[in-house]
């Protein structure tokens, strides 16, 4: 059995090979989790705190899986699902899981 948590991002370009991800959002951590994030020096808030999923501002989801995968254990295939968002920009999700021990 695993756990499962996603990542999505909204990038942008700016310019030729200048893109930006302000916000990452992630799901399915629990409360414990987001506070090791915020002890790795993370900006995270929850704008809706009803709902499932954290906001990361100022750290690309690159960052976020680098820093989930090499220090809690959670691993990615690397495969990415991208859609179209509003405003020229691209979201894009990762799926990260973790053996349940």
């Amino acid at each position: 059995m695993a756990e499962i948590c996603g990542i999505i991002g909204d990038l942008k370009r700016e310019g030729e090979g200048e893109y930006v991800i302000p916000t990452s959002t992630i799901f399915g951590l629990g409360m414990d989790e987001v506070k090791q994030l915020v002890g790795e020096g993370l900006k995270i808030g929850d704008e809706d705190p009803r709902n499932d999923g954290v906001e990361v501002r100022g750290a690309s989801p690159f960052k976020v899986m680098r820093i989930l995968c090499s220090k809690y254990g959670w691993t990615t295939d690397g495969d990415v699902v991208s859609t179209e968002a509003p405003g020229g920009r691209t979201a894009a999700m990762w799926t990260l899981t973790r053996k349940v021990a």
